[in-house]
């Protein structure tokens, strides 16, 4: 029976590799690397010939995707807007912006408009700006009635973009009503306030520490326009349609904000549906061929849980076009997955099971060349594949670098700041019983040790996204007092210093001005009793040095803890207010003489109601 189920094993695995190879060799065969796509080369449209008999009986055309490889995927864009204008009839190109990107991005490749293009070149990375002048060019030499349309499907993400253009769509002739003069006027100081400050090209400064906010801004703007919608209307004309679209899709993206703040899978279904939602409009107002090129969870043909979309198991953009019966889109539908064979591409375990096939379609494709793979020439592939892409884009271009421009989808301004730190002072009251203490002095001496402590010191905090961490030292101010007894005087001396590390978190992170801070503090204090014994007569001191005075140091070391409140104002640098809160002490009470405990000591804690008035200045990192 062994040898059975061995030998049946052997035979098995046999049978399964001798079909693998047979499929790679098959593929390799019918494979022409030399049919490939140089990307720098604008002029000759090769590497498209698996599609040619393909592309004229479809209607909508979508790849997906690595954001990361902006400059290759911005060639390929215009590429295939080309080959598909020529072989499919392509007129309309579909994004992932929202509609004022590619509300500027059309106005531009239809008329050139060198003004709109500076704007472009301030608002979008390089490589996007590259790539609408590359689709200007090719535009500007088509008949007026067959140029290439660019829209924007998505959410409005990019706040700081679509203010920019509700500023250029407000005429400069006209006096608007008073109910809304004064958003106006804010809108077109605002779009001015972040071309100076913002898109200036200062790279080095970051993009935080703002004094105005344009996402709250735009909120008051949307309310505004709600209420006063007549108004807006009579003020804009025919502009009005456009910027009640803008702002319909920026109240959109609030929703979709709180959604995605929560990390709730809402976010991300609100996200796709609100694609494809507009993307169904579109083609009812606008009738014709699409391509669209989105990041490739976008792009699948069924729910997108594969491909670096493993946490993503929702139905993606094109297979809810691809199921909708109204559209009547089923085999009207090619998907493209842009693939670039490196290890930032897609996660570990993500495609294990093709992982040869995959890496032998890039050992023979020459470097800064992008191939164009029917998947049905791979049996293995194919079936691992079925229900994401008609094709592969074999992209053996190396990314782009990290980030160099400012990207067109966040605010900046609002609560994504990457922090600030402030230093300041702080001066404290404490609530301590001290009694044991007194009750070693003369009767006029007690009443000091009753009194509140009072505290000063130095306050460092760090505070991001809510987050606050703050590091205090204080010392106390003395206590000094002297008794005398005859031919005997005893000096005392109290002195003391506390170091705090808090956590605090701030419930109202959204609000600049103003932190209110709930926390707590774990640190270390201690107790100093500087006691000096003087006397006419040494022999009085049995233990004393050679001299007529004794001195003593006691310590009374303890680990305490602090709850607190506190709250604090902003305002420009300065940072002022205060906390109240309760201390624990988790030692000991009993003081100590040269590391020694006194058994019959005085005890006293740390513990005790406190407050702390604060005064610092802020800086942002």
């Amino acid at each position: 029976m062994i040898n059975y189920n061995k030998s049946n094993f052997i035979s098995r695995s046999f049978v399964c590799l001798l079909t693998v190879s047979i499929s790679l060799i098959a593929s390799a065969q019918n494979i022409d690397y030399n049919d490939t796509l140089s990307l720098s080369n604008r002029k000759i449209i090769k590497g498209f010939s698996a599609l040619d008999s393909v592309v004229p009986n479809k209607k909508i055309f979508i790849a997906g995707e690595n954001h990361t490889y902006r400059e290759s995927n911005s060639k390929l864009w215009v590429q295939n807007i080309k080959y598909l204008y020529a072989h499919a009839g392509v007129r309309n190109v579909v994004m992932e912006s929202g509609l004022s990107t590619a509300w500027l991005a059309n106005e531009y490749i239809q008329t050139g408009d060198t003004a709109i293009f500076n704007i472009i070149e301030k608002y979008v990375y390089k490589e996007y700006a590259e790539r609408y002048k590359q689709l200007y060019r090719f535009n500007r030499d088509l008949d007026s009635g067959e140029k290439v349309q660019v829209f924007g499907i998505d959410l409005e993400r990019g706040s700081f973009g679509a203010l920019k253009v509700l500023s250029l769509l407000l005429p400069y002739t006209l006096q608007p009503h008073d109910s809304i003069d004064l958003h106006i006027e804010s809108i077109r100081g605002m779009a001015m306030y972040q071309d100076r400050e913002v898109f200036d090209d200062k790279e080095d400064e970051g993009y935080n520490g703002y004094t105005y906010s344009v996402s709250s801004t735009l909120q008051l703007v949307i309310k505004n326009f709600r209420k006063h919608e007549y108004a807006y209307k009579d003020f804009l004309g025919t502009r009005f349609d456009l910027f009640s679209r803008i702002i319909g899709g920026l109240e959109q993206t609030i929703k979709w904000r709180d959604f995605d703040s929560e990390n709730t899978p809402q976010g991300y279904v609100f996200r796709e549906k609100y694609m494809y939602n507009s993307f169904v409009a579109l083609l009812d107002s606008n009738p014709g061929k699409y391509y669209g090129q989105f990041g490739r969870c976008h792009a699948t043909k069924k729910k997108a849980d594969k491909n670096s979309c493993e946490w993503y198991v929702f139905k993606s953009l094109a297979n809810r076009l691809k199921e909708d019966p109204r559209l009547d889109l089923q085999n009207d539908i090619v998907t493209f997955g842009i693939i670039y064979g490196e290890d930032d591409d897609y996660a570990d375990d993500d495609w294990e099971l093709v992982e040869d096939e995959i890496n032998a379609l890039f050992e023979n494709l020459a470097a800064n060349r992008v191939m164009l793979f029917d998947l049905s020439k791979d049996s293995i592939l194919a079936d691992y594949f079925v229900d994401d892409f008609d094709y592969f884009f074999l992209n053996s271009y190396q990314p782009s670098e990290k980030n160099p421009y400012y990207t067109e989808l966040y605010d900046y301004t609002d609560s994504e700041e990457d922090g600030k730190i402030t230093i300041g002072y702080s001066y404290g009251l404490q609530e301590l019983d001290l009694w044991p203490l007194a009750e070693r002095h003369s009767l006029v001496s007690q009443a000091a040790f009753d009194e509140m402590i009072v505290w000063q010191g130095g306050n460092i905090t760090f505070s991001s996204e809510g987050m606050v961490s703050t590091s205090n030292v204080s010392f106390m101010s003395p206590i000094e007092m002297s008794n005398s007894n005859g031919n005997n005087v005893v000096n005392t001396k109290l002195t003391g210093f506390t170091y705090n590390s808090y956590v605090f978190y701030d419930l109202l992170s959204n609000v600049k001005f103003i932190d209110f801070l709930l926390g707590g503090s774990l640190g270390y204090s201690q107790f100093s009793f500087k006691v000096e014994e003087r006397t006419q007569n040494p022999g009085n001191i049995a233990t004393g040095f050679l001299g007529t005075t004794k001195k003593s140091i006691y310590k009374n070391p303890a680990i305490t803890g602090r709850l607190s409140a506190g709250l604090l104002f902003n305002i420009g640098r300065l940072t002022f207010g205060g906390e109240v809160g309760n201390v624990f002490d988790f030692s000991k009470t009993e003081w100590r003489l040269d590391g020694s405990t006194i058994s019959e000591g005085p005890e006293t804690s740390f513990s005790g109601l406190f407050g702390a008035a604060h005064l610092g200045v802020n800086f942002d990192l």
